[in-house]
């Protein structure tokens, strides 16, 4: 399966613009946006983005992937949807890592293939990150 890479890029920039939201309003003094990539034991690509921000309450946890879950006074709710899917469509999963008073960790994974570069490529030109 070949990862579309503008799609991915949708996903990570919509997780990113959902942190600097989130930190936006938190009054917190340091702001900060952790992108990080790894391979994990099921060699799947993980990338997480954590954040400074409030967190996400544990009782919406699962229900910010669904549509129309929203925690800005201002969207529809569909951007995390949307990238569930995307991921999905991909082989991969989205999953909030971590969610505390000093912010959110949400990450993705997705598969790299047989022979660990098939899935990273697109049209000949590598995932850049």
């Amino acid at each position: 399966m070949k990862i579309d890479p503008i799609q991915i890029e949708q996903v990570l920039l919509n997780l990113v613009g959902n942190s600097i939201d989130a930190m936006r309003d938190s009054g917190s003094a340091s702001r900060q946006v952790r992108v990080t990539t790894s391979v994990n034991p099921e060699d799947e690509i993980v990338v997480c983005v954590a954040d400074t921000g409030p967190g996400v309450a544990e009782e919406i946890r699962e229900e910010v992937f669904h549509p129309f879950i929203t925690t800005k006074s201002e969207g529809m709710g569909l951007g995390l949807s949307i990238s569930c899917s995307i991921i999905k469509d991909h082989g991969g999963q989205l999953w909030i890592e971590s969610s505390s008073a000093q912010g959110a960790e949400i990450c993705f994974s997705l598969p790299t293939g047989d022979d660990g570069e098939e899935a990273l490529e697109s049209e000949g030109q590598p995932i850049s990150a």
